[in-house]
């Protein structure tokens, strides 16, 4: 057999254990890599690029007319009642009222991005996009009520009971972003 012969023969070999691992009944095309690999690439990088845009503005800027306030309201019993505000420069206060885990008024200092993530969880969990109040109306059950404005945005949000699981989640993500630690007492 010449070379020519046997490369056509190797060829059709290769065909024919590709037809049997696909299960084809026809030669398979020859492949051209270059072509799949740019094809690759650009996949990649448009899924790359597609994912960046869809994350949380963690890299935003923090406008100057943010202010955040989260507020738990007590209840005739032992319910944690107390308010966090967030301003801008990352001043943050808590006034613990009942059974809350710091009692009185207590500040911290947040860095900034501490202060970006607390934005990206606002955007992420699409806040804007709750409904003013769930579940209101009803007598000493306790409710966490969320403020929060930035680039000229303006919502609030009253979570009595029966809120979006979403609702809950950025709740916890900002309670959890806020930590116990770090707060000094406020004579």
């Amino acid at each position: 057999m010449d070379g020519k012969a046997a490369g056509e023969a190797k060829g059709i070999a290769e065909n024919a254990e590709g037809e049997m691992r696909h299960g084809i009944g026809y030669p398979l095309p020859r492949r051209n890599r270059k072509h799949e690999t740019g094809i690759r690439i650009f996949f990649h990088s448009f899924c790359l690029i597609i994912s960046w845009s869809l994350l949380p503005a963690q890299g935003a800027k923090i406008h100057k007319d943010f202010y955040l306030k989260i507020d738990h309201t007590g209840c005739r019993g032992t319910c944690p009642n107390y308010w966090i505000t967030i301003e801008a420069d990352g001043t943050t206060t808590w006034v613990g009222n009942q059974a809350a885990e710091l009692m009185g008024t207590w500040r911290k200092k947040l860095v900034e991005p501490r202060m970006k993530e607390i934005a990206g969880a606002i955007e992420s969990f699409q806040f804007w996009e709750f409904d003013e109040e769930y579940g209101g109306g009803i007598a000493d059950i306790p409710s966490v009520i969320i403020t929060c404005t930035h680039r000229g945005k303006e919502h609030a949000v009253i979570d009595t009971r029966n809120a979006p699981q979403k609702l809950k989640e950025l709740e916890a993500k900002l309670e959890t972003l806020l930590g116990v630690g770090g707060w000094n007492r406020v004579e």
